[in-house]
């Protein structure tokens, strides 16, 4: 009975905590068209602009495009597969989960889905 009470409460602990924190909260930009891609020659920042409505983390960071930096890892490859993806005329699903730090009026996203 002792160790019901103890993982009751362990959940109960981790229920309290910032839903943030505990799990990553993605939010889906649905099948978007490519309009641009470009990089900063200056910097690593790449970015993609979206055709629709903005796209981000509601409150904080919404816009038509989203960044991210090259030196990411992976963040090469995703600028080959949107390019691919704009090249070829087909669509992708980002998945953003926060606001871009180096221009945090953009969001960025943790992975990318093509069609």
């Amino acid at each position: 009975m002792k160790i019901k009470k103890i993982i009751l409460s362990l959940f109960i602990s981790i229920l309290s905590l910032s839903p943030a924190t505990v799990f990553a909260i993605d939010y889906p930009t649905g099948l978007r068209t490519i309009t641009r891609v470009g990089c900063h020659i200056n910097s690593n920042i790449c970015f993609a602009n979206l055709a629709g409505d903005f796209v981000g983390v509601p409150s904080q960071c919404e816009a038509t495009s989203v960044r991210w930096e090259t030196t990411n890892p992976n963040g090469k490859e995703m600028l080959s597969m949107i390019m691919a993806a704009y090249v070829a005329g087909k669509k992708i699903d980002f998945m953003i989960d926060s606001c871009f730090g180096p221009q945090p009026t953009f969001p960025t996203f943790r992975y990318a889905i093509t069609e």
